[in-house]
């Protein structure tokens, strides 16, 4: 039994003898979403597998030092029921679970009846509890003896199974902080992203089997990564694709790049190079605890100073002969391990500490050097390790880290000081002239740290330095169209004489630096794909290729192609103009269910809204991507956040029909419908639709689709190519 359902078995949740809280039950005490003043509480109900729903309340009343977990729920006019024969265990929330529902909690079957028996250990609400901006906890009091958290969160989720307990999926914050940008929209104006994917498409044509060489020859790794990070941030199926090879690449030759091989020794590893690849795994969502041969997290917590080393909190390489390690790779550092369950206060303390007292950080924490102290290097400004520490800081704050306002702040207004007429910039040592490296970087630094009116100058900079098809026509560069300068020389130089094979090199650095930049995009988020960086814990999965319509479903729930029988839902996605052909699954069962739950079980990946949560179906399949611009009328270039109720001319129109009938526009939502067993669910995607929402374009009809219908996967071909835009 878990210590937290322990907890709740030997103190009580006290559901029959608590009175109602008075203000609360005198009229709606409640509104929907997230409380914005301290002085309430917000509740939040995740239902999970029940119907994939969250109930997101806040409790506007001003609470006591006496408001109980069970007083939050009520207050949240959430219904509650215990079991009758002890009181002392929540059994339902919202009517949920349902008595008819099999939990099946282990062999045979499970209906929840609420009578003598406590839930069992694999179908129970779990509960816990947040401060805002910080982290789930699961409780080890009840509900009836906890005291909430002025200002902060109670959560409830649904736990069902033999797999760890899970927190609720909401990220606990109010709207409005500086770290809450995970599913805001990016502060760059359409131009930035559209320049963004021709520079995508210039870097995939210098791919060689998924990899960047380097100025010499052979691979360049730590440059290959950098191509990652900026395919995944512009999205689309062939980027994706892209990103899913250069994953794999790495992957295999993990040790040419972290150690071993270079140093001749099995246990020697690099700092930076380790922390870059854990990164790397995150963005790409594969495992990081097994990414190749390697436990990614394992290994970089394993590189760290501890409270006896000389530097406590640093990252150092190991086995090396030297020691290389600096702001950036202790920033990497930071946020992989922070986005993957957790970094260590004394690594985040250790970055922080090499800030100097104006805002900027210096990139080499040479032993005993301070900033005033004159060190040499140590003492030198540097935006690129500013620009790297404000988004690891940012990172770690949006995962409960506290006292990083005024570090972040500091350096924030110091990058904005910085930042030339022109809106670029210098690097540090070595690079002070201006270039696109050192801008791309500051520029995401800049954009998650909401300075926008800066952002904006720095997009504008690096536009200016892209390569574009009218400029290229008639000229030695033809064909480069897309790629980013280094500086404005080498735009000129490539006019006049092309890209110089010796050259080329700097283009491939300049370009995947600048793409993060046009688009906005920093650590904090890519490859969140709309999550919060405040998860507590990733739930990895290794995609496979996403040239696939298909490449995110869940392959261990449903099957490929229409159901063969009544014993199974038929679920049709269609993407229409986003481009993905359309998918078909069968959700196998004749349970009573909704359309969440059929998606759910056939394996078909739904993001709600951050405000409504999963009542209003915002992504399928991760499409539209957050990166993904949209053609809107009167807007274009929209790109979905996922944090409110889509538009009308972009959005998910949901559908039903039985097998060998017409498609039905649902007038319920998926998470109010009543599925009938045999029948066929669609979700088509409605984009600047000025008449009839267009219908699934494949037929409830298993006959009649059969020339769509492609291989196992699922995925259904077009007259399109796999994958094209």
């Amino acid at each position: 039994m878990p210590v937290g359902l322990l907890a709740l078995l030997l103190v009580g949740l006290l559901v029959g003898t608590l009175a109602a809280p008075t203000s609360a039950a005198a009229g709606r005490g409640w509104n929907k979403g997230e409380c914005r003043r301290d002085r309430g509480v917000t509740v939040v109900v995740d239902f999970r597998r029940l119907d994939h729903r969250t109930v997101v309340r806040c409790v506007t009343r001003r609470v006591g030092d006496r408001f109980s977990g069970l007083d939050a729920l009520k207050a949240a006019d959430v219904r509650v029921r215990g079991v009758d024969g002890r009181k002392s265990f929540v059994c339902r929330l919202q009517g949920r679970p349902r008595a008819a529902r099999d939990l099946n909690p282990g062999s045979g079957t499970y209906h929840e009846n609420c009578k003598n028996n406590i839930p069992p250990a694999s179908a129970y609400w779990a509960y816990y509890q947040a401060r805002d901006g910080g982290r789930w906890k699961y409780s080890q009091l009840g509900a009836g003896s906890s005291r909430v958290i002025r200002g902060g969160f109670e959560g409830w989720s649904f736990h069902l199974g033999s797999g760890p307990v899970k927190p609720p999926r909401h990220d606990p914050r109010r709207p409005g902080r500086l770290g809450d940008l995970a599913g805001q929209a990016r502060p760059v104006g359409t131009d930035g992203l559209r320049s963004a994917r021709r520079s995508a498409s210039w870097l995939r044509g210098e791919l060689r089997a998924g990899r960047l060489p380097g100025p010499v020859g052979g691979t360049d790794w730590g440059l290959t990564i950098d191509a990652l990070w900026a395919l995944h941030t512009v999205g689309r199926a062939r980027n994706e694709a892209a990103v899913a090879t250069i994953a794999d690449a790495v992957a295999r030759h993990l040790d040419a790049y972290v150690g071993p091989d270079l140093y001749g020794d099995p246990g020697a590893r690099v700092a930076g190079a380790m922390a870059k690849v854990l990164v790397a795994a995150v963005v790409a969502g594969r495992d990081p605890s097994s990414f190749g041969s390697y436990d990614l997290r394992r290994e970089v917590l394993g590189l760290m100073q501890g409270p006896r080393g000389r530097q406590p909190g640093r990252f150092s390489d190991r086995r090396t002969g030297s020691d290389t390690s600096n702001t950036l790779s202790q920033s990497l550092s930071v946020i992989g391990l922070a986005r993957t369950g957790g970094v260590p206060r004394s690594a985040v303390a250790f970055l922080r500490d090499q800030q100097c007292p104006a805002g900027w950080f210096r990139m080499y924490a040479d032993d005993g050097g301070t900033c005033a102290a004159g060190l040499g290097r140590a003492s030198t400004p540097d935006v690129d390790g500013t620009a790297m520490a404000v988004q690891a800081l940012l990172v770690a704050r949006a995962t409960g880290m506290h006292s990083l306002d005024g570090p972040l702040d500091r350096a924030l207004d110091w990058l904005v000081g910085e930042q030339a007429d022109t809106g670029s910039y210098g690097g540090g040592q070595g690079t002070s002239a201006h270039n696109a490296n050192s801008t791309g970087l500051a520029t995401q630094a800049l954009a998650a740290g909401g300075r926008r009116q800066a952002t904006q100058a720095a997009v504008d900079w690096l536009r200016a330095l892209q390569l574009n098809t009218g400029d290229v026509g008639g000229t030695p560069a033809l064909g480069e169209q897309g790629a980013v300068a280094y500086d404005p020389a080498a735009y000129r130089a490539a006019l006049a004489e092309g890209m110089a094979r010796g050259l080329r090199d700097q283009w491939r650095r300049s370009t995947t630096q600048a793409v993060l930049g046009l688009t906005g995009e920093s650590f904090l988020t890519l490859g969140s794909r709309g999550q919060s960086a405040a998860s507590s814990a990733p739930e990895p999965r290794t995609p496979v290729e996403a040239a696939d319509p298909a490449g995110m479903v869940d392959e261990s729930s449903g099957t490929a192609g229409f159901c063969p029988d009544d014993d199974g839902v038929t679920v049709v996605v269609d993407s229409q103009e986003l481009g993905d052909g359309p998918l078909v699954r069968c959700a196998p069962g004749s349970q009573p269910r909704n359309g969440l739950a059929v998606l759910h079980d056939a394996g078909i990946e739904v993001e709600g809204v951050q405000r409504w949560g999963a009542a209003f179906v915002c992504r399928l399949e991760g499409r539209p991507a957050p990166t993904e611009p949209l053609p809107l009328v009167g807007d274009d270039g929209y790109t979905e956040s996922c944090v409110d109720t889509p538009p009308t001319g972009a959005y998910w129109s949901y559908w039903q029909a039985d097998i060998g009938g017409e498609w039905r526009y649902s007038r319920l939502g998926a998470d109010s419908s009543q599925v009938v067993p045999g029948s066929v669910e669609g979700w088509s995607f409605a984009l600047n639709g000025a008449g009839a929402v267009p219908a699934p374009r494949v037929a409830p009809d298993p006959d009649e689709a059969a020339a769509w219908v492609g291989g196992n996967t699922g995925s259904v071909g077009s007259e399109q190519a796999s994958g094209s835009p």
